[in-house]
């Protein structure tokens, strides 16, 4: 098989590869910010409706309809109620004890999921250069290899094979660059995630701290 053969199958390859790794990195992007919508209250009303509802059930010392709403389908899948759920679940240990069980299983529940896809936009974002460049060298290759082998080269065709080859690296870089961009904001969306769970829970946690004391 000639080294031109060979050169153009491994420029497809690479135009293949960046496509299906941009593929992969749009559907990590959606199930990311799914999570994020899954996690939240769609409101602040909605979520402090729900935390009235818990607390009062929990003051009135009924711990398995407090659980039960927790496990709600309307609930099920968001940050703070299966916090709450852990919380009632465990509130016969020490407050500090409780406090690590609940961040380990924000870690577990939560955070785990989102972390793993925001591994692989990075992997995209990572990954796209490298293939457009790997592109690029493989057509620079295969347009010096004319140059050397001919006595007389067409400019145009030796142009059009050099631009083809710089494609490579272009649609890297136009891939990874708003994919290091959603890393930002992915971080921030996290970041805001945890702060409005810590206060939404901590509610939750003074008045089970305060009933287990009580007992």
């Amino acid at each position: 098989m000639e080294i031109s053969s060979i050169l153009h199958q491994l420029h497809n390859f690479v135009y293949i590869a960046q496509l299906a790794l941009a593929v992969w990195g749009i559907y990590a992007v959606y199930f990311v910010f799914r999570q994020f919508r899954r996690r939240r209250f769609p409101t602040e009303q909605a979520r402090d409706s729900f935390l009235d509802t818990v607390r009062t059930q929990i003051e009135e010392g009924d711990f398995d309809a407090a659980s039960q709403l927790c496990d709600d389908p309307n609930h099920l899948a968001r940050a703070v109620p299966i916090l709450a759920k852990t919380a009632i679940g465990k509130r016969h240990l020490p407050p500090v004890k409780l406090r690590q069980t609940l961040a380990a299983t924000f870690d577990r529940e939560v955070r785990s999921s989102i972390e793993n896809q925001r591994a692989t936009i990075g992997t995209v974002a990572k990954g796209e250069p490298m293939l457009g460049l790997l592109g690029t060298v493989s057509g620079m290759i295969g347009a010096f290899g004319k140059i050397g082998s001919a006595e007389q080269v067409d400019p145009s065709a030796l142009g059009a094979d050099i631009s083809l080859a710089l494609v490579a690296t272009a649609i890297g870089l136009i891939v990874a660059f708003p994919m290091t961009v959603i890393q930002s904001i992915i971080e921030v969306r996290m970041r805001n995630l945890e702060d409005s769970t810590i206060e939404g829970l901590q509610v939750v946690l003074d008045d089970v701290e305060s009933t287990s004391n009580a007992a």
